[in-house]
């Protein structure tokens, strides 16, 4: 499906991907079908795009990528208007806004979404971690570290994870703090055309 963005032109994006909220979002009741748009592949940023309005999008994180002890306790209703059959399938986002030069989370105000049709595996170690400089290129066909490294392994990754429908994704608060890298996967994979 073609979606025009103000900030992207046109993007295609498996109907797979789209999210129905059917009351829309807070001060946006009008506009209820939305697409998760990544803009690179170590980024743990994301547009959230209103399919049928190309100016309404926001900025949206995993707050769990830097809150690990992040909770968002639902209330009955919610749960029921969502479909959930099990909370570990619950995907939380929140809203981004850049005030000052910090870029900020609404906490208060998560978006959460049933990601029961989804599969995320994370794997975090302790290890080197990865200066901030390589976060934006350790995705990028050929780039390595490594003496003897050839730069294929993650470029392959990523690109195996987009054609699925999902992402790839790094995280790390630079060297010696090791790093998180996260795969999301749809549990069916998108229909050829």
């Amino acid at each position: 499906m073609e979606i025009r963005t103000s900030r992207f032109g046109v993007v295609t994006v498996d109907e797979d991907r789209l999210m129905t909220f059917p009351r829309g979002l807070l001060g946006f009741p009008d506009h209820t079908r939305f697409a998760l748009i990544q803009t690179g592949h170590g980024n743990y940023f994301f547009w959230l795009q209103s399919v049928d309005e190309p100016s309404v999008a926001f900025v949206v994180t995993d707050p769990n990528t830097f809150f690990k002890e992040y909770d968002v306790p639902l209330r009955k209703e919610t749960f029921e208007d969502l479909a959930f059959t099990d909370m570990k399938f619950a995907q939380i986002l929140v809203i981004c806004n850049k005030v000052g030069e910090w870029l900020t989370g609404n906490l208060l105000g998560p978006i959460v979404v049933n990601g029961e049709n989804r599969v995320r595996i994370s794997v975090m170690d302790n290890g080197v971690g990865i200066p901030p400089e390589n976060l934006d290129r350790i995705f990028n066909h050929g780039f390595t570290t490594r003496k003897d490294g050839h730069g294929f392994g993650l470029h392959s990754g990523a690109l195996a994870a987009k054609e699925l429908g999902g992402g790839l994704a790094a995280h790390s608060d630079g060297p010696g703090t090791g790093a998180r890298f996260v795969l999301d996967l749809p549990l069916q994979p998108p229909k050829k055309s």
